[in-house]
């Protein structure tokens, strides 16, 4: 397969979106013990997909 030079441009420099496609952390705002709440299946989605990143659960109670 022949070299695309333009992968080393992406690779080189950082994208403007890559901090909100590629996010090395996440807060989940309305994070909760409530089953079915869109917090709580947001949280459990990430722990269940193995998100490598920092997460934050923020519930303001």
């Amino acid at each position: 397969m022949p070299h695309d030079p333009s992968q080393n441009f992406i690779h080189r420099f950082p994208q403007p979106l890559d901090a909100v496609f590629l996010p090395k952390s996440v807060a989940v705002i309305g994070a909760k013990d409530t089953m079915g709440s869109v917090g709580r299946t947001i949280l459990v989605n990430l722990l269940e997909g193995k998100w490598e990143g920092n997460l934050y659960p923020v519930n303001p109670k």
